[in-house]
């Protein structure tokens, strides 16, 4: 059991890492969406952006972190490749 407290304070420390490592913008959104809990029209009026700006960066945000997690899950970074190709 202590390697899954080991495995959950990485993925913590690493997403962290990855949130920080986000553009501005999109850091902005991501924080604003998963972790303050705001809906994306709120969004919209806190940042004083359209709704499909909030929603592309958004879109940017998670594919990034995927990325960048992806060593935590494996099998989903190869099937988001082979979606790409």
């Amino acid at each position: 059991r202590a390697g899954c407290l080991c495995f959950r304070s990485d993925l913590g420390r690493d997403l962290d890492r990855a949130i920080k490592l986000l553009p501005e913008r999109q850091r902005q959104v991501f924080v604003l969406k998963e972790v303050s809990g705001f809906k994306q029209l709120e969004i919209c009026d806190i940042l004083g952006m359209p709704i499909g700006t909030v929603k592309s960066l958004m879109y940017r945000a998670v594919r990034r972190l995927q990325k960048e997690l992806a060593a935590y899950h494996p099998q989903t970074a190869i099937e988001g490749v082979n979606n790409a190709l």
